[in-house]
C-alpha cells in the first residue's frame, strides 16, 4: 500500500468510527454495565482498525461492522438480539432517527421502518 493509500484508509476508518462509535457505545450501554460497555466498544473498533482495508473491501461495511459488534454484544449478554429489537432499542430508548439507524446497521431505512412496525404488533 502506498502512504497516499494508508492516509486515505486510516482517514475513512476515523471517519466510521466518529459516525458511529457514540451511537455504538450508546447502544452496548443499555445492554452491558458502562464499564463493559466501553470495554468491548473500544475492542470492536480495534478488530475492525487491525482488518479496515478487507473490512471496506465488503459489499456493505456498515452492516459488517454491525454484525460483528451485535455479536460480542451476544457473547457478553448470551442472548442474541433479533434486527427488530435492536432497532426498537435505537428509537424507542435511545431515539435515534430512522436514517440514523439505517447508516448505523448498514441496512435501508424502509427495512428500519419495517422493523419498527413489525416490533408493535
Amino acid at each position: 500500500m502506498t502512504s497516499r493509500t494508508l492516509a486515505a484508509t486510516a482517514a475513512a476508518f476515523h471517519a466510521f468510527y466518529d459516525l458511529n462509535h457514540f451511537a455504538y457505545r450508546d447502544y452496548a450501554g443499555a445492554l452491558l454495565p458502562t464499564d463493559e460497555a466501553h470495554i468491548l466498544v473500544t475492542h470492536v473498533f480495534t478488530l475492525l482498525a487491525t482488518d479496515w482495508p478487507r473490512v471496506i473491501g465488503r459489499p456493505n461495511p456498515a452492516a459488517f461492522a454491525w454484525d460483528l459488534f451485535t455479536h460480542h454484544i451476544a457473547l457478553r449478554t448470551g442472548t442474541p438480539r433479533t434486527p427488530a429489537q435492536d432497532a426498537a432499542l435505537l428509537y424507542d430508548t435511545l431515539h435515534h432517527s430512522i436514517n440514523t439507524i439505517a447508516t448505523l446497521t448498514g441496512t435501508e431505512p424502509t427495512l428500519v421502518g419495517t422493523l419498527l412496525t413489525a416490533t408493535r404488533r
